[in-house]
């Protein structure tokens, strides 16, 4: 398929050896979930006062450690518990361990290899996650069934909600493009998907003044994609302080092509060359 089809948005609004005592406070610490990946070494803080999870996204069904770092690991299902045994000195005052140890987990048949770092920290959730290769396996099989059209409107669906499977990539935009008198646009936000050959780019539009009637050809220019695919625009017209979105699947590694527009604005049809840029830095009638 060669050309930019646009659909109405509107329709899819459905872890030095020392030891502490137990009433020293958690060092500061960003307590998000920690993302691991597979085939390399892992450095990472765990907690040696609490229990740490690990999360496998199907069966977590090994592990293996050295038995000699006192360490209490606990499998279940999806799920993996580990918690560091805190020792007693001289005086009965707790000491806990600081030292480095490695943790090779078996998450569905993928070995994770983590060097983990005992501090005084909250407990910590690691997040045992897909690899390129796994991804772009996921996301081929996903889409392979389905022919070109159906995999472009399930892309613009899946962005549009926000509904963005595990192995799409999401990186944050923040670029502006400035080519039209009244309208400010700025890259929200880039969606790819591994071994697809597509990637989704989100735009966001504001209107300067009244009136302003946008439609899809006005985006068919490189400054937005390089080789667009499909366009989707919604709304159509912003009054002054109003906002668009403007996602735009783009396909990877091949020459631009003829852009097909479907929707409100003209039926389906192909047009015969992209926007000349009339409107560019000018005031659009």
């Amino acid at each position: 398929m060669k050309g930019t089809i646009r659909i109405p948005l509107i329709l899819w609004v459905g872890l030095v050896l020392a030891s502490t005592a137990l009433a020293k406070p958690p060092e500061k610490e960003d307590n998000l979930p920690l993302e691991v990946l597979p085939d390399i070494t892992n450095e990472i803080p765990l907690s040696n006062r609490q229990t740490n999870w690990f999360r496998c996204k199907e069966s977590l069904s090994d592990v293996a450690y050295s038995k000699e770092k006192n360490l209490e690991v606990t499998l279940k299902g999806k799920n993996g518990y580990v918690k560091f045994l805190e020792k007693r000195g001289e005086n009965g005052e707790p000491v806990f361990q600081t030292g480095q140890t490695e943790l090779i987990f078996n998450c569905s048949g993928t070995m994770y290899k983590l060097l983990v770092t005992p501090k005084n920290i909250s407990s910590r959730t690691v997040l045992l996650a897909q690899g390129l290769g796994q991804r772009m396996e996921k996301n081929l099989i996903a889409l392979a069934p389905k022919s070109e059209d159906e995999r472009i409107l399930d892309l613009l669906k899946k962005v549009y909600l926000d509904r963005i499977p595990e192995g799409w990539e999401v990186s944050q935009g923040g670029t502006e493009v400035s080519l039209y008198k009244g309208l400010n646009v700025e890259l929200k936000r880039e969606v790819h998907v591994e071994g697809s050959g597509y990637k989704v780019l989100e735009y966001v539009l504001e209107s300067e003044r009244d009136g302003f009637e946008l439609e899809e050809k006005l985006f068919n220019r490189i400054e937005f994609a390089k080789n667009p695919m499909a366009i989707a625009l919604e709304p159509l017209h912003l009054d002054k302080g109003e906002k668009a979105r403007l996602l735009i699947v783009e396909r990877l590694n091949q020459d631009r092509g003829l852009p097909l527009v479907v929707g409100k604005t003209g039926g389906n049809k192909q047009t015969k060359e992209a926007p000349t840029g009339t409107f560019g830095n000018e005031e659009q009638p």
